[in-house]
């Protein structure tokens, strides 16, 4: 199951009357939405109707949405429905949306999508007829989507690129399209190396994080935090983070010292914590 599949899915229509999609990033999902609307939305915004359950207030309730989807389409033999946020979805109205599922409409193709692994609020026996499709990519393939991104925007990343815009940014798939866009908008065409990269993602900059990254490796606590003070003008800590991960995942199985290192501060970024980086840095020189 896998991004070729879903395309493969959409080029024949989406023949199933029941689908859903899993990713371990949000982009995903998103991308997936759109990649919908290309193609079964046309020039019509209301051709796909989307159900988003992480905004309640903008969203029916679930009987409403079943009862949406019951209902036959008058423009056309079928319609196409999207429920995001699967993730968000109370045990209380998972029995709605599992009856929809064992006796779904013939005019409707249901979409359902969901962050994470396959929905555990839902009866496995009932998505057995269900046709689940994993979009994940694992850290390994980002490179390879990264180049085949930005050939669809008319850039020829080179390796050299692609490594280094990854550990400027990090894996997060959203922030690097947004790079990619990023270099579309500044009139970047053809074949693109490191050079022309490290101008867009740290344009004003005096470091980027590439350099932050060759500073660590020195150990010299002095560069290191001086080219920060650079980066973190244009990066913010999750992107930092990201790129630190990236490094150490290259270098191969990272030590045991790192790894609890930037686990604790990944946890510390999403609580909100003051300093995380700086702390994260100044360990990682004196643990590793």
């Amino acid at each position: 199951m896998s991004q070729k599949q879903f395309h493969q899915e959409l080029e024949k229509g989406l023949p199933n009357s029941r689908y859903l999609l899993t990713a371990s990033d949000a982009f995903l999902l998103y991308d997936a939405v759109n990649d919908i609307r290309r193609v079964f939305g046309g020039e019509d915004p209301f051709a796909v109707e989307v159900f988003d359950l992480g905004f309640p207030e903008d969203c029916p309730p679930l009987s409403e949405v079943v009862g949406i989807l019951r209902t036959v389409p008058f423009f056309a033999s079928r319609k196409t429905a999207v429920i995001r946020n699967l993730q968000k979805l109370s045990k209380k109205d998972a029995s709605e949306i599992e009856d929809y599922l064992l006796s779904p409409s013939p005019s409707t193709v249901l979409i359902m999508l969901h962050e994470g692994a396959v929905p555990k609020m839902l009866d496995s026996a009932v998505l057995k007829n269900v046709k689940a499709i994993s979009l994940s990519i694992p850290d390994r393939d980002i490179p390879a989507w990264l180049r085949e991104r930005a050939r669809a925007k008319g850039v020829d990343l080179t390796p050299r690129a692609v490594d280094y815009l990854i550990s400027s940014v990090g894996t997060d798939l959203g922030l690097l399209h947004a790079e990619l866009d990023k270099v579309q908008h500044a009139g970047v065409g053809g074949k693109v190396d490191t050079d022309t990269i490290a101008e867009v993602v740290y344009a004003g900059a005096e470091f980027g994080a590439f350099d932050l990254i060759k500073a660590l490796d020195a150990g010299d606590l002095r560069k290191i935090f001086r080219r920060y003070e650079s980066v973190k003008r244009t990066a913010d800590p999750t992107m930092i983070l990201g790129a630190l991960n990236w490094h150490y995942a290259k270098r191969g199985r990272p030590g045991a010292s790192v790894m609890p290192l930037l686990h604790e501060a990944d946890i510390s970024i999403k609580s909100s914590h003051q300093h995380v980086i700086e702390n994260l840095l100044y360990r990682l020189v004196r643990n590793c």
